[in-house]
């Protein structure tokens, strides 16, 4: 389900209309290159979410709850949540023009789709 509603925010934001079967359709246009477009964004996303959880690691482990001061405690919190926000941000910087490019591709594929057609939808002069 989250593969097929990858997409959902550009139906949403381009098309304004039953965008739940939208989704569904143009994913399942060209079922091969949905699955590969939604898999590389994903693995962005969980590549990102594994390098941040090993950093929030290497925090608990120099900083024991049991052993460690409450100032020690309360900088490694911060410091997770800094390297949380800025690989997010990260993330989405990279993930989003990925997500619009796997929406252009899945509709390319169901009906004739050029850029000149999405930035008139988009209402870019």
């Amino acid at each position: 389900m989250a593969a097929v509603f990858l997409v959902l925010a550009p139906v949403v934001a381009l098309e304004r209309g039953g965008a739940i079967s939208r989704c569904f359709k143009l994913f399942h246009g060209d079922l091969g290159a949905s699955l590969a477009r939604t898999a590389t964004i994903f693995g962005i996303v969980i590549g990102g979410s594994i390098v941040a959880g090993m950093i929030g690691l290497v925090g608990t482990l120099s900083a024991p709850v049991e052993t460690a001061s409450s100032g020690t405690i309360i900088t490694w919190s911060l410091v997770e949540a800094a390297v949380s926000v800025v690989i997010g941000g990260a993330l989405r910087i990279l993930t989003d023009p990925l997500t619009v490019g796997a929406y252009a591709d899945m509709r390319a594929r169901v009906e004739p789709f050029s850029s000149a057609i999405l930035a008139h939808e988009a209402g870019v002069r």
